[in-house]
């Protein structure tokens, strides 16, 4: 049997920006971490916005990925 998940991330739509965690971002351009305030502001002096990306792939169930295992 196979399992889907659903993986969503968050970024500026300009690229330089994902989310990393809540109020935690990473900066791509400086290879950094960033607080959300840096985030926010960025998109205020900049006008870009955020988009949000979902991507679904398949995760074995674990008992039918042991061989023999139905």
């Amino acid at each position: 049997m196979t399992n889907t998940r659903t993986i969503t991330s968050i970024e500026t739509t300009d690229g330089r920006y994902n989310k990393v965690e809540e109020k935690v971002w990473w900066d791509k351009t400086g290879i950094d971490l960033v607080d959300e305030s840096v985030v926010d502001r960025h998109m205020e002096e900049n006008r870009v916005g955020l988009v949000v990306l979902e991507t679904t792939e398949e995760i074995a169930d674990e008992a039918s990925s042991i061989p023999g295992m139905r």
